[in-house]
């Protein structure tokens, strides 16, 4: 399921979820458009995919780990 995600309002990262080998859950990934460098921007039991604010600066995406939480990041890069 690596392939279902969705790009910053800038262009400059594709975010997506995978479930590697051997770990529990979903991992919310970050691709540079630039480098191709991949991170890993947090892991939980599940996760939703981020979502933006109509300016761009705001990314908000659900997180469950031990209990459901919506986080809320402003100015997030």
């Amino acid at each position: 399921w690596d392939y279902v995600g969705t790009w910053a309002p800038d262009g400059s990262a594709y975010y997506f979820m995978a479930s590697e080998d051997g770990r529990l859950g979903w991992q919310l990934y970050r691709r540079e458009s630039a480098t191709g460098a991949i991170s890993e921007v947090i892991a939980g039991d599940d996760l939703s995919l981020p979502n933006w604010s109509r300016d761009g600066t705001t990314m908000a995406l659900s997180v469950r780990q031990t209990v459901n939480q919506l986080w809320v990041m402003e100015q997030f890069r």
